[in-house]
């Protein structure tokens, strides 16, 4: 999650300031002031999606410890059962 939100902000943070100085270059009209709404959105939106990412990587690497305990312990077992019938 962290690369792909890292490489978000900085093409972000890249794309919001070059787009102002090419449109200020043609001779467009813009600024960086922001609406209130549209900001508290874009939070809402990063927050929610920050969340709902780690709650998946927290369910997806219980399950694959799950799934690794399951087998090593499978291993084991049948490693032990192996060894006490050959004696």
């Amino acid at each position: 999650m962290s690369s792909a939100a890292g490489a978000f902000l900085e093409l972000t943070l890249i794309l919001i300031p070059l787009s102002v100085v090419v449109a200020w270059i043609m001779g467009i009209e813009m600024d960086l002031d922001f609406s209130l709404l549209k900001t508290g959105c874009l939070a809402f939106t990063i927050i929610v999606i920050a969340f709902t990412l780690q709650v998946l990587f927290a369910f997806w690497a219980l399950s694959f410890r799950k799934r690794f305990a399951g087998k090593f312990s499978w291993l084991v077992l049948n490693k032990v059962a192996y060894r006490n019938n050959d004696n």
